[in-house]
């Protein structure tokens, strides 16, 4: 027997001497102790059969939980099999997906990856009515048990009328079926009223995500509005009217200039009583976007890239959790298994206001990523070819993050490789943020027992 390549070994952790073990196919973490440990460093030496004999229980439920495997081929076969379920298996009962009402938005975002196709593009009757059909029969064909819809955009709430058809009619018909039935709206936060919540509240609404770059002085010089303006101050006032009343949870962007916006944004919510009333707030890279429709090759911004091999992301990810983790706010815990949805049967689509499907919210506004359309009952050969990529097996086998990561997001091969089909390795950024990600999900573990 020998330790699985997929192990994420965590020494003097609590105390000197303990060590932790995280297994990213599996998810299993454990504490052991030194003598323990060394045993496992040595498994094949035949002068440890007496620890062997010592530890034999130990040594069953760590092969359980994938911490040990009979030999190197033994860990592969895993590793294949885990492949396989991850991309064929359904491994959630509820049905998600992402509804455009509209491409339209009145913001002009500096770094809107929808800005190279934008098209005031709204939802209309017909393709709702399609969405909804198609929606239904997938609900009951896949034997899902729930609905969740991400209402999107664009600024989704410049198509009421849609947005309250599709909400109305799916909550009705889930509660006549016997299918539970939320959803959620992605918004920047302007036109988020009180009055608007207290009308969605009964049709769904369960969330509300808005997007907020910082106090008024550095928000306003990246999201503007459309006609010129600022608009944190609205934002702002929606979000104090309203969170007492829905989950509200932000989204934070930063880029190569640093994360200082976000310390003075976490201040600021702190000041006026609501910081540890919010959501989970969720601060992500500004990346570079595809090109226009007819060329995505001629990537956009290419200067705000930020590489996972780049110390920028680093350091801005350290401090994002120090800033966080000072305030009292959770952080990420553990190394979540994150598949990209492109590659996975059963992953989310999100559907554009012409009922275009796609797999990834970053290729919208591109009908050549299309994965086909909701007025059909099959998908076309783009879906194929991204169900056929085993991007991951083209990874080093015995990489450690091989099974969260999969090969990494498809988008971000493309704009940096120019191929979907090649990896995006995380291995440097991974090996410096997993140890304190394993800290930090024991830590949560032992206070929540």
């Amino acid at each position: 027997m020998q330790l699985s390549f997929y192990n994420i070994i965590v020494d003097d952790h609590p105390i000197p001497g303990e060590h932790l073990l995280y297994n990213t196919r599996t998810q299993a973490l454990v504490k052991v102790e030194g003598q323990l440990m060394g045993l496992l460093k040595r498994l094949d030496d035949p002068k440890n059969f007496s620890l062997r004999m010592q530890y034999a229980n130990e040594l069953v439920h760590l092969h359980e939980m994938g911490f040990i495997v009979d030999n190197k081929w033994d860990d592969v076969r895993r590793l294949v099999h885990f492949l396989g379920d991850l991309k064929y298996k359904k491994t959630t009962d509820t049905f998600s997906v992402t509804i455009l009402t509209t491409m339209a938005c009145n913001f002009k975002c500096t770094y809107c990856f929808e800005e190279n196709t934008r098209k005031p593009l709204c939802m209309d009757r017909r393709t709702c009515d399609a969405t909804l059909k198609w929606i239904k029969e997938r609900v009951i064909r896949m034997k899902y048990d729930s609905i969740f819809v991400t209402f999107y955009g664009g600024e989704p709430l410049l198509n009421e009328e849609a947005l309250e058809y599709l909400a109305n009619d799916l909550r009705d018909w889930c509660a006549g079926n016997g299918f539970a039935f939320r959803f959620m709206i992605q918004t920047n936060g302007y036109l988020m009223t009180h009055e608007r919540v207290q009308k969605y509240l009964p049709l769904g609404l369960s969330d509300v995500r808005i997007s907020l770059d910082g106090v008024a002085e550095d928000h306003d010089l990246k999201r503007p509005l459309r006609g010129g303006g600022g608009t944190f101050d609205e934002i702002m006032k929606n979000i104090v009217e309203n969170i007492s009343h829905v989950r509200i949870g932000l989204s934070v962007s930063y880029d190569k200039s640093g994360v200082a916006h976000i310390a003075r944004l976490l201040d600021h919510l702190e000041k006026i009583g609501i910081l540890h009333q919010l959501g989970r707030i969720i601060c992500s890279p500004v990346r570079a976007s595809l090109g226009q429709s007819v060329h995505p090759e001629k990537i956009c911004g290419s200067a705000c890239l930020i590489n996972y091999n780049d110390e920028e992301l680093l350091h801005s990810v350290i401090e994002i959790n120090r800033l966080m983790s000072v305030k009292g706010i959770s952080v990420q815990k553990g190394l979540p298994i994150s598949a990209c949805p492109l590659l996975r049967e059963h992953g989310a689509f999100s559907i554009d206001p012409q009922g275009r499907l796609f797999g990834c919210n970053s290729m919208l506004g591109h009908p050549e990523f299309s994965l086909g359309d909701i007025f059909h009952n099959t998908f076309n050969d783009k879906r194929r070819k991204f169900l056929n990529m085993d991007v991951g097996l083209n990874c080093p086998v015995h990489c450690r993050y091989l099974p969260v990561c999969n090969g990494g997001c498809r988008l971000i091969s493309f704009i940096e490789h120019g191929r979907f089909e090649r990896p995006d390795c995380k291995v440097r950024y991974l090996d410096k943020m997993a140890p304190d990600l394993v800290k930090k999900e024991y830590d949560a573990l032992c206070q929540s027992s």
